[in-house]
């Protein structure tokens, strides 16, 4: 598990991470696909975030910034474009895209090589339904614990 300050409790991992607030509750962190709640700070600290990360294993699967290139590659249809916009270069985007094609059970973005017929990426029918699916997790999860994150974030500096 990435991090600092990892603690174990019997068989269930608590990880924090300083100065974000992660909690993840998996029986064995590498050998079991888990999700993170995790609070982020925003560009705006006043305005902080719960977002999720789904673990397989060791390697982050899916999180907000692979969500972020995901919904670029769609609007955009080009891998390049979608990096530019999110100021990475096209090597990390692509290695992002390998990790998640390699932990879903079919790939998420199928891509075609450019040159004189200009390539392009897309997000495939699962990368498509992954893409929902993280979406309304999120959305639900928001709804469902709005006192509790309320109660939270309260407690942090300036809340």
């Amino acid at each position: 598990m990435p991090g600092s300050g990892e603690k174990q409790s019997g068989k269930t991992w608590l990880l924090l991470q300083h100065p974000r607030i992660a909690f993840t509750k998996m029986k064995a962190p590498s050998k079991m696909a888990g999700a993170v709640l995790k609070h982020v700070n925003s560009p705006d600290s006043r305005n902080p975030q719960l977002r999720y990360r789904v673990f397989l294993g060791k390697e982050i699967a899916l999180g907000p910034g692979k969500v972020q290139l995901l919904q670029f590659i769609r609007d955009t249809g080009s891998i390049r474009q979608a990096a530019a916009k999110m100021r990475m270069s096209y090597m990390r985007a692509w290695s992002l895209i390998c990790t998640m094609n390699r932990c879903f059970r079919a790939p998420l973005v199928a891509s075609t090589r450019g040159g004189s017929q200009r390539g392009g990426a897309k997000l495939t029918s699962i990368g498509v339904t992954v893409l929902e699916l993280y979406e309304r997790i999120e959305k639900e999860s928001l709804k469902a614990t709005e006192e509790t994150r309320r109660r939270l974030l309260a407690l942090l500096k300036g809340g």
